[in-house]
């Protein structure tokens, strides 16, 4: 089965990356963080973590942060790959690596509902001017 990455969702985010002047930042090194502030939406959240970039939204509940939706994409080559979502009904993982075999596994029907909901939650990050 060959995987349709997130193309709308990198596109978004790298264009918010690159508006905030981040992008040697972003490219050069394994770790990363961009926290944005835009009244009157949620804070949204960019990290990289070596090849894994997370994207989230977080909410103050009682004194607690919670993320939701916090989404993990798997950069693989020049692609950005859902991995992972969770929100407030859980944690989905859609797509691992299985170091015993070097093989990855996909969870087909979850990986086409998170991509689905990334490219709808590209173009609201974008409408909300982020």
């Amino acid at each position: 089965m060959k995987l349709k990455p997130a193309d709308q969702m990198k596109k978004v985010i790298l264009g918010i990356i690159e508006k905030n002047g981040k992008v040697d930042e972003f490219q050069k090194g394994d770790e990363f963080h961009l926290r944005i502030e835009n009244e009157p939406y949620m804070p949204l959240v960019i990290e990289r973590h070596s090849d894994r970039v997370m994207v989230t939204h977080y909410y103050n509940q009682n004194g607690d942060l919670i993320a939701d939706p916090d989404v993990e994409f798997m950069i693989l080559g020049d692609k950005w790959f859902p991995a992972a979502m969770q929100d407030t009904f859980g944690h989905t993982e859609v797509l691992s690596h299985n170091s015993d075999t070097g093989l990855f596994e996909v969870a087909t029907k979850k990986y086409s509902s998170v991509l689905s909901f990334t490219n709808m939650w590209a173009r609201n990050i974008k409408a909300q001017g982020f």
